[in-house]
């Protein structure tokens, strides 16, 4: 449940860009928060790494939530409809995937399903059907659909692929995944003991099976869907030996787990601001999709975060939506990106929104996003006008990440993330040939506010180089810039050659 006392939005885009000095931190600053020079040089002269499209992609359980968005009455789906568009515009449409551990309690019809277990609760309905179709119409917005293997049967996932392919069409439909987490299947008593990755396989190609009939293309099957548990490190093999019934390869992880799940203070997996801004937490989706994609190239498949988010279980009040998870969201979309993913769907809520989630209802009833919201439009601007990532090397850089795209009019982008909670970092950028077109800084009054982070935004054009002080931003002799990034802030600065030049 969250708590709406003393939330607002106040998002804009206004004129001016100042410092801003945080008060109010009850963090203790650690080693890696000292102050220094960060010299950030971004490899100009190379092609880069492509950003998959609609790489931006949310995900939400079946079920009630799910079913209020998408529903015409109270302009919900309306809301909707604008916030996915915002992202749509500059990286193309936005991937839905509905599932999670509601995939695996749910069936099409459910009345007409005989003796189904007593756990398969959720019925996908006809009405389901209209109103998600209906919003990819709008939206343009592609599907992952969760089909229930823990508690299913193929006969059942079967059903619902017929009805989901009839109803909502097979052109809003992208994949649909077999099972939701597998290796957690123990654990929630969908499967016995002693359960292994072959019996999971086996599983996988009866259902695989079962719905490849039905497909109009070649394609849509996704899976492992393996989370944080003992299948973690497995995907790399289920890829090179079921790749033939595989279209789409997804995986899920968490930095962190909620406190009640995860009491224990010294545990690196304690959800914290501190271990929330660790490095770490944002190097997971680098590391952990890393050999996934690269067991997947020989095939042609693509690899996607299916499921993540900042804590497992729904996150905590005052961390997983607050603006540290903004800093921390912003560094793992381009480590993901990075490691050559496909994409990144957000995890949002169960039967009700929670504290990660990426939305939640205004006293009006209206949809309205939360801080992550802004780190995934953030990453968009970044990833517009099909840009590509390009390497940075970073010198001196403890808490402070640097990030470079390059788009087809040869517009650098710069994002510049100081995670450090006292200390401003001051980097230093060489871009000899490039002149600064504009900056965004986007800041919160404190690193655990809920509110909605402040954007600020200056376009330069052949403002004086004293204006260009003023913004904390400074050119270093035709060579580079000097940029001033306050505490727990973020920028991003867009270089475009002077006119009448151009090249790479």
């Amino acid at each position: 449940m969250i708590n709406k006392v003393g939330q607002s939005v106040t998002c804009g885009l206004t004129a001016g860009i100042a410092a801003v000095v945080l008060t109010g931190h009850i963090l203790r600053a650690t080693p890696h928060d000292r102050p220094g020079v960060v010299v950030a040089k971004v490899a100009l002269r190379v092609a880069g790494s492509p950003i998959a499209r609609s790489f931006l992609g949310l995900s939400i359980e079946y079920g009630p939530t799910i079913s209020n968005m998408i529903a015409s009455a109270d302009g919900h789906r309306r809301s909707l409809e604008r916030l996915l568009n915002a992202w749509g515009r500059r990286n193309g449409p936005p991937i839905l995937r509905i599932g999670g551990n509601s995939e695996d309690m749910a069936a099409w019809d459910l009345p007409l399903v005989k003796h189904h277990r007593r756990a398969i609760t959720i019925n996908i309905t006809s009405r389901f059907c209209h109103n998600i179709r209906r919003l990819c119409q709008r939206t343009g917005v592609r599907l992952i659909l969760g089909l229930n293997l823990g508690r299913g049967s193929p006969a059942m996932a079967r059903r619902w692929v017929r009805e989901a392919l009839k109803r909502i069409g097979a052109n809003h439909i992208l994949a649909f995944e077999i099972g939701n987490e597998p290796d957690a299947y123990v654990l929630t008593h969908q499967r016995r003991t002693g359960y292994t990755l072959a019996d999971y396989e086996s599983d996988f190609a009866r259902f695989a099976n079962a719905i490849k009939p039905l497909m109009p293309r070649p394609g849509m099957i996704a899976g492992p869907a393996f989370s944080c548990f003992w299948l973690k490190g497995q995907t790399a093999a289920f890829i090179r030996r079921m790749h033939r019934m595989l279209g789409l390869v997804t995986v899920h992880d968490y930095p962190l787990g909620i406190r009640r799940a995860i009491p224990q203070t010294t545990s690196v997996r304690y959800d914290s601001v501190a271990h929330l801004l660790d490095r770490r937490s944002s190097y997971i989706y680098y590391s952990i999709i890393r050999p996934a994609v690269i067991a997947a190239t020989p095939f042609h498949l693509p690899v996607r975060w299916g499921e993540m988010n900042s804590a497992a279980g729904g996150g905590d009040q005052g961390i997983s939506d607050s603006f540290a998870s903004v800093l921390w969201l912003t560094n793992s979309l381009f480590y993901a990106a990075k490691a050559g993913a496909a994409g990144v769907n957000l995890h949002n809520a169960g039967a009700k929104l929670c504290p990660y989630s990426i939305f939640r209802y205004d006293h009006a009833g209206q949809l309205v996003p939360h801080p992550d919201y802004d780190a995934m439009l953030l990453f968009a601007a970044a990833a517009s006008h099909h840009a590509k990532l390009l390497p940075v090397r970073i010198r001196g850089g403890a808490r402070v990440r640097v990030w470079a795209t390059r788009d087809t009019r040869d517009h650098v982008r710069v994002v510049i993330v100081n995670s450090r909670l006292h200390h401003v970092a001051r980097v230093i950028l060489p871009a000899a040939g490039y002149e600064a077109a504009a900056m965004v800084t986007v800041t919160a009054p404190d690193i655990r506010s809920v509110n909605m982070p402040v954007w600020h935004k200056r376009r330069f054009g052949d403002s004086k180089p004293s204006v260009l002080n003023m913004s904390g931003l400074m050119p270093i002799k035709h060579t580079g810039f000097s940029v001033r990034v306050p505490p727990t802030s973020i920028y991003m600065l867009t270089l475009k050659r002077p006119s009448g030049k151009s090249g790479k």
